[in-house]
C-alpha cells in the first residue's frame, strides 16, 4: 500500500473514533435527558390534577372566596404553562 492510502486509512479511523466518542456521549445525554423529562412530567401530572381540582373548586366556591381561589388557580396555571413550554422547547433543541 502507498503512504497516501495508509494516511487516508489512519485519518478515517481517527475520524471514526472521534465521531463514535461524540455519538456515545450524545446518546448518554439523550438518555439522561429523557429520564429527567419523565421525572419532570410526572411532577407536572401531579400539579395538573391539583389544577383540575382547584378549577372545579373555583366554579363552586362561594362568591366571597372566588377571588382567592381564582388567584391561586391563575398562579398554578401560569406555572404549568411555563413548565410545559420548557419541556416542549427541550424537544426543539
Amino acid at each position: 500500500m502507498s503512504d497516501a492510502s495508509d494516511r487516508l486509512r489512519a485519518e478515517a479511523q481517527a475520524m471514526m473514533a472521534r465521531l463514535k466518542a461524540e455519538r456515545d456521549e450524545l446518546e448518554l445525554k439523550l438518555h439522561l435527558a429523557k429520564s429527567e423529562l419523565k421525572d419532570e412530567w410526572q411532577a407536572l401530572e401531579t400539579r395538573w390534577r391539583e389544577f383540575e381540582r382547584k378549577a372545579q373548586a373555583a366554579s363552586s366556591a362561594a362568591e366571597e372566596s372566588r377571588p382567592a381561589v381564582g388567584a391561586a388557580l391563575k398562579q398554578l396555571g401560569d406555572e404549568l404553562g411555563t413548565a410545559f413550554r420548557r419541556i416542549r422547547d427541550s424537544f426543539d433543541r
